[in-house]
């Protein structure tokens, strides 16, 4: 597949999703031959909700992220109840 074969496809699932959706923000990437990536991004609808998804979903993931990095230096695991059998 090529950038404007891509292109072509996300044009289609655009205008299908968006007789659904207020708006739509579709991001693809691929990997080429070459150790090159084709990325292709298309979207309609209300551009600051599409940026504000997008955000929202690079600061999610983040927040997931650290949080799951973080948890264990907070409440390291222990020995559970055994402690109570002795």
């Amino acid at each position: 597949m090529n950038l404007k074969e891509g292109e072509k496809i996300l044009a289609a699932h655009v205008a299908q999703l968006s007789e659904h959706f207020d708006c739509v923000q579709i991001m693809v990437s691929t990997h080429m031959p070459g150790d090159q990536t084709m990325c292709c991004k298309r979207g309609c609808g209300n551009w600051y909700a599409r940026q504000g998804m997008a955000r929202e979903f690079i600061t999610d993931e983040e927040s997931a992220s650290q949080a799951a990095e973080i948890a264990p230096l907070i409440n390291p695991p222990d020995e559970g109840d055994k402690w109570k059998a002795d």
